[in-house]
């Protein structure tokens, strides 16, 4: 049995206690010299094993078949102290003005004084907006931590989020219609909205407009990576 203090692999705070490390990965091998005993004629031979996981290479018949794994410290949210748990944020999505197919408008149009952006497009097309976390004002938009993919056709209009890795979708919510909105969160018909979604892409599916459309693409963006998007090494 091996004991391994989280210590000596996270580091430790000022007070000399292990650092919590919530969504850090921990990558690992174990190998053994096998012993074996040939009960015919009390020969003895020695075998390599290793702890079942990821092949290092990729098998054939002469390669190495050593192996290695890795675990996510995922922690109890409940249980850490405020300053460590998830950062979570609003986020919106701004365009980039190209020859008048699209206008932003900072939620201040609508006598608000929340940080937001509705985007008229002004025409049909393909649209990358980026999408912004924690802005203050409609002067400091925050951080760009991914991007909203619009098509905009006869047919309807297709929403697509997509963060950056080591960002994650916590909930979206898009508005599309016709009309401007009056209101920062409209919540009508035109609005959609999907919760507790946990991952890198999310996407909407919205009724024909006509030929002009606005659009709020809102998120509630957290830091933190999707387990099945970790990245695997070639070794260790």
């Amino acid at each position: 049995t091996f004991l391994i203090p989280l210590v000596a692999i996270f580091g430790e705070d000022l007070n000399g206690n292990p650092r919590i490390a919530c969504d850090d990965i921990i990558w690992f091998s174990a190998f053994a010299n096998l012993i074996c005993r040939n009960p015919e004629d009390a020969t003895i031979d020695c075998e390599p094993a290793w702890g079942n996981g990821t092949h290092f290479v990729a098998q054939t018949p002469t390669s190495d078949w050593s192996m290695y794994n890795y675990v996510q410290v995922l922690c109890d949210e409940d249980c850490l102290p405020p300053d460590d748990r998830t950062e979570c944020a609003t986020s919106y999505a701004i365009g980039s003005d190209n020859c008048g197919e699209l206008i932003n408008y900072c939620f201040t149009a609508l006598n608000s004084t929340q940080w937001g952006f509705y985007i008229k497009l002004n025409e049909y097309g393909h649209f990358t907006l980026d999408l912004y976390m924690g802005g203050v004002d409609c002067m400091h938009n925050g951080t760009v931590v991914g991007q909203v993919y619009v098509d905009f056709t006869a047919m309807g209009v297709l929403i697509r989020y997509v963060t950056e890795v080591g960002f994650y979708l916590d909930e979206t919510e898009v508005y599309v219609s016709a009309m401007a909105p009056t209101k920062t969160s409209p919540g009508d018909a035109q609005t959609q909205a999907h919760e507790d979604i946990h991952a890198r892409i999310d996407e909407y599916v919205a009724a024909a407009v006509g030929g002009k459309a606005y659009l709020i693409a809102h998120a509630m963006v957290c830091e933190g990576l999707i387990i099945e998007e970790i990245p695997r090494p070639s070794n260790l």
